[in-house]
Formats: structure tokens, sequence, C-alpha cells
């Protein structure tokens, strides 16, 4: 079992995050890439031309070290 994020902005596929029962780790690719194991405040995004049009930003919270996956739109901050 798991989880599969992609994002196909701007009509094609940017990038994937998947994480799997398997081992329980996040992976990302990006466009056609290698998939890749997300390391913590990482952030996950193909620029289209010069700008910033989505991604996503892992960030790890808390005591627990729970992650946060946020999917940031239109600019690198997400605004």
């Amino acid at each position: 079992k798991g989880l599969l994020l992609v994002d196909k902005s701007g009509g094609a596929v940017r990038q994937i995050m998947e994480m799997t029962s398997e081992d329980c780790q996040w992976r990302a690719r990006k466009g056609d890439g290698e998939w890749t194991i997300v390391k913590d405040d990482e952030e996950i995004w193909v620029p289209d031309g010069q700008d910033y049009v989505t991604g996503f930003q892992v960030t790890k919270k808390g005591a627990k070290g729970y992650k946060h996956i946020h999917l940031n739109v239109n600019t690198k901050s997400g605004k």
C-alpha cells in the first residue's frame, strides 16, 4: 500500500512524490528523472522556463518528527 502525489500542472508531469508501506520513506521524482529519497526541509520542483509554477515542500514538525507535505502554487513561496 502507498500514497502517490502527482503534480501535472501545465499539462505535463512535473514532479511526483510517493510513500509505500514497504519502508515508509518519501521518494520523489522530478519530471522523467530518477527516484530519490526525500530529505527533511527539501523542495521538489521543476522550473517552467524562468518561472516557478508549483512544487512540493517537505518539513519536519514537532518532537515526534512528523513530516508535513505542502504543495506550493504560483511562486516559490506559494503566495
